[in-house]
């Protein structure tokens, strides 16, 4: 099956099973391997990227979903200012991540705050469930959403 989808900002098309996992095509194909492959049940959160802007476990999530759709992966936002934003944010809190989470971390906060720029606890708790790692306690990534969320108004203000 031929399946063409945007990764990372570049037109891609695939020639695959439409049940491969995508997961296994970002690593093995295009060596993308800041998206980890660990539970493949959905449940530890270091395989997710963005679909069209929302959060998805990539280990879970056939190929033939993304066709036509926007990928993004770790590698991709981190070449957006926005990246640069959670950074900081993260760092004036205090966050920081290990490698088994850190870009899971990421992308949930930059896509919470793209659907609720001054999200609540409760919003908060929602998006910091998704990921599975004992690194990161809630209150230090609670703080770190909150600051990321400041900078982004912060400069729309600017804007």
């Amino acid at each position: 099956m031929r399946i063409q989808f945007m990764l990372n900002g570049s037109s891609e098309t695939v020639d695959a099973e439409a049940d491969t996992r995508l997961i296994n095509v970002l690593r093995e194909r295009y060596h993308l391997i800041g998206t980890h492959a660990s539970c493949y049940s959905g449940e530890c959160g270091s395989c997710i990227v963005l679909i069209n802007g929302e959060i998805f476990h990539s280990c879970m999530t056939p190929l033939f979903r993304v066709r036509g759709m926007r990928v993004t992966t770790i590698e991709g936002f981190a070449k957006q200012h926005a990246y640069k934003e959670v950074l900081a944010g993260f760092r004036e809190a205090g966050l920081s991540p290990c490698r088994f989470c850190a870009a899971g971390r990421i992308l949930t906060t930059h896509a919470l705050l793209e659907i609720s720029p001054n999200p609540g606890e409760e919003e908060i708790a929602e998006y910091y469930r998704a990921i599975k790692c004992r690194c990161t306690d809630f209150r230090t990534y609670l703080k770190a959403v909150q600051y990321t969320g400041r900078l982004r108004r912060n400069r729309h203000r600017v804007s």
